[in-house]
């Protein structure tokens, strides 16, 4: 569920008893909000599921056998190459310290670069597949989308760091994030509960087939 901003710095309020108290200042709450939301956008991601995953197309013109990984990119899950027809082929990873050795294409990713070896495989047009780093909520119609009513969590984190800050009791406010914290890990592990976490490829020769 997409939640703006400035819904979700009245939902704060609300909940820390701040509707008519300028006790703490939007800019403030802004950036508790944001923390909160970091935390709970790196909860989601440690569920082993690909919450948030988008992708990136990208040409490779000779003599070029590299390529920038997409802006913000957090971690990078796959590359695919156009091989025509509306079909495309994955690209198995490889290893840094073998990436001479391949005969077949393979990529190798740093943190900024993403690299196609053997060299005159590179040309053509490519799919990148990514979870884009958390963005920062800036305007008051910024959004995040919370998923399943998850923003909760950010909602109660927020309003407990202003009890924090008004030297007030707690006790409620961090039973309540345990509670979320809780569910969230149940439910977003098993997002499609019919299906295997992972397929693993027992004749694959790939060394480093995750994610950097």
């Amino acid at each position: 569920m997409a939640t703006t901003l400035l819904q979700l710095r009245n939902r704060v309020r609300d909940r820390a008893d701040l509707v008519a108290d300028n006790f703490v200042l939007d800019a403030t709450l802004t950036q508790w909000i944001n923390d909160s939301a970091q935390e709970l956008y790196d909860l989601l991601l440690q569920s082993g599921q690909d919450w948030f995953v988008t992708s990136a197309p990208i040409t490779v013109t000779s003599p070029a056998v590299s390529f920038p990984v997409p802006a913000g990119a957090m971690r990078l899950h796959g590359l695919d190459r156009d091989i025509g027809g509306g079909k495309y082929e994955s690209i198995k990873r490889g290893v840094f310290r073998e990436r001479f050795s391949y005969t077949e294409r393979r990529y190798v990713a740093t943190r900024s670069t993403v690299f196609i070896f053997p060299g005159t495989s590179a040309p053509g047009s490519y799919v990148q597949w990514y979870t884009p780093a958390f963005t920062p909520l800036v305007a008051d119609v910024d959004t995040f989308d919370g998923i399943d009513g998850w923003e909760e969590y950010i909602v109660v984190d927020a309003a407990l760091k202003c009890r924090v800050k008004g030297e007030e009791d707690t006790g409620d406010l961090m039973a309540a994030k345990m509670q979320l914290r809780a569910r969230i890990q149940t439910m977003a592990a098993t997002r499609d509960a019919s299906e295997p976490s992972r397929i693993v490829d027992v004749h694959a020769d790939d060394e480093f087939n995750t994610a950097w």
